[in-house]
């Protein structure tokens, strides 16, 4: 008689163990999910970064220089923004803008990234760091005739604004 217990308490332990297992998997997996959107959410389009681009492209527009920025563009994916080359009448002011704000990288591409993204899962492009590389990846590409900024700010964090 004390034959048969034994095997079904070797049955109900294995049974309850498999159970908690596949409990304590989905919790995981559900909070990883979280922590990542968090991460995302925290890291990308921060309104301070969407301030710092409004601005740059107000600036831009008042130097009437989003149509030579379309030119440049033309068939490539991108353009790295430089005070220097792009308004050559009054960096002082632009790169006194970028400072101002934090910025370290700033690129104007076209509003569909879908060609830059695969580019860069390719690893085509070394001028993107792994940081940039993940937040343009992470951008859902819409095809439309815009144009975007995109920023990479010296506190690690990212931004992408519209520009028309």
């Amino acid at each position: 008689m004390k034959i048969g217990k034994k095997g079904f308490f070797l049955a109900e332990v294995l049974i309850v163990s498999t159970i908690l297992v596949v409990i304590i998997t989905v919790l995981y997996i559900q909070v990883s999910n979280v922590f990542n959107a968090y991460n995302t959410r925290i890291n990308y389009n921060q309104i301070d970064g969407l301030y710092a681009l409004s601005n740059i492209r107000n600036y831009m527009e008042e130097q009437d220089n989003v149509e030579s920025f379309k030119i440049l563009l033309g068939s490539n994916d991108y353009i790295q923004f430089n005070c220097a080359t792009h308004f050559s009448s009054d960096n002082t002011y632009c790169q006194a803008l970028l400072a101002t704000h934090g910025i370290d990288k700033l690129f104007f591409t076209k509003y569909n990234v879908e060609k830059l993204q695969t580019e860069i899962k390719n690893d085509t492009y070394i001028v993107f760091n792994r940081g940039e590389q993940e937040f343009i990846t992470a951008i859902t590409p819409i095809n439309n005739n815009k144009y975007r900024l995109i920023a990479s700010f010296q506190n690690g964090t990212f931004a992408t604004l519209e520009v028309e």
